[in-house]
């Protein structure tokens, strides 16, 4: 069960080659430009970190505006890509296991239920 109070970010994950990153992270920070934004590399994906974005609810929040923005999305139509809300400590165990799929399991059933 994630912390409910902890420093939550936003993380969109690309395939390497398949989207333009520098245009999303461009059209990231220009959605909420008081949020950090920073490009990593996550094996043969390349993630997008929106750093301190809140708690949970405010995490949350901040999801469900920013996957309404058509100018961030519209390019990821035929991209496999993935989105979510994450605590810094998840992020550093994602980063080192890199098991993107098991965290978006996670974050189905304990953000979205």
């Amino acid at each position: 069960m994630p912390n409910a109070e902890a420093e939550h970010d936003f993380v969109l994950i690309v395939q390497k080659g398949k989207a333009d990153v520098n245009y999303l992270w461009t059209a990231l920070h220009n959605f909420d430009k008081q949020f950090r934004v920073k490009k990593e590399k996550l094996g043969r994906k390349r993630m997008l970190v929106v750093k301190n974005i809140g708690n949970k609810k405010q995490a949350m929040d901040y999801l469900r505006k920013v996957i309404t923005v058509a100018y961030i999305y519209d390019d990821l139509k035929d991209v496999d890509y993935r989105n979510f809300v994450i605590t810094e400590e998840n992020l550093k165990l994602l980063r080192t296991t890199k098991a993107v799929d098991n965290y978006v399991d996670f974050f189905k059933n304990n953000y979205l239920k």
